[in-house]
């Protein structure tokens, strides 16, 4: 049974945009302690627990961050099982497996690195006007490829970045303060990451918008005769 995607879209995108805001912010936190750690190496002393802002404000943006990405990822979850049952009813031969899989794929370890992106491609080219011939223009799947390879490199960015920036920190309870050189470093690897994450969050928008897109207009045209094409 067709199911809208257009209201799951529009909450997906805003809170993608919520996500790159609180990214932008973090994006100034890092910028901020990158030039007082460059302070710190030249004044030749370690950085302060009070240097490393553990303050209120920043435990906060982390947190509205995380908060922020959980609910994002649930309701584009719920979204993406949408556009796959939809697609599902548009060409079902496009698919070898049941349209659960656009939710359980996430959680299998490593293989949701390789899965969702498939159930993506399957999803887009069965939303195309006609599934069965070469796609039309603005039909070619080009934003599905650019978005989930975005979403890899910013999720290994994520991971490598905070994993330096604790070990830089975790140094300070056995040289009495952290070296400055060590989080400078860190620093500039989680600017790295939080461009990434918000390049990453603009073109999931874009997919999320176009997909969506693309399934409304071929549901409002309502079924027409399919001719597959002859090889």
């Amino acid at each position: 049974m067709l199911r809208s995607p257009v209201g799951l879209s529009k909450a997906v995108v805003v809170l993608l945009a919520a996500v790159a805001a609180v990214d932008c912010a973090m994006l100034h936190g890092h910028l901020s302690l990158y030039g007082l750690m460059g302070e710190r190496a030249g004044e030749g002393r370690p950085a302060s627990r009070g240097d490393l802002a553990d303050d209120l404000l920043t435990s906060a943006v982390a947190v509205l961050g995380a908060c922020l990405f959980l609910a994002t990822a649930v309701v584009f979850i719920i979204w993406f099982h949408r556009v796959r049952v939809n697609a599902g009813v548009f060409a079902p031969e496009h698919f070898g497996s049941g349209p659960g899989w656009a939710i359980g794929a996430w959680f299998i370890p490593v293989a949701n690195a390789v899965i969702p992106c498939r159930i993506a491609h399957q999803t887009w080219h069965a939303s195309r006007r006609d599934p069965y011939r070469r796609p039309g223009k603005g039909e070619r799947p080009t934003l599905v490829k650019v978005w989930w390879l975005l979403w890899l490199v910013a999720s290994a960015a994520d991971y490598l970045a905070w994993s330096a920036y604790d070990d830089a920190v975790a140094a300070r309870s056995f040289l009495g303060g952290a070296d400055p050189a060590a989080v400078r470093a860190a620093c500039l690897a989680l600017v790295v990451a939080a461009v990434l994450d918000v390049v990453a969050a603009l073109f999931a928008a874009l997919f999320v918008r176009r997909l969506s897109a693309m399934q409304d207009a071929k549901a409002l045209r309502g079924p027409v005769p399919v001719v597959p094409a002859v090889v």
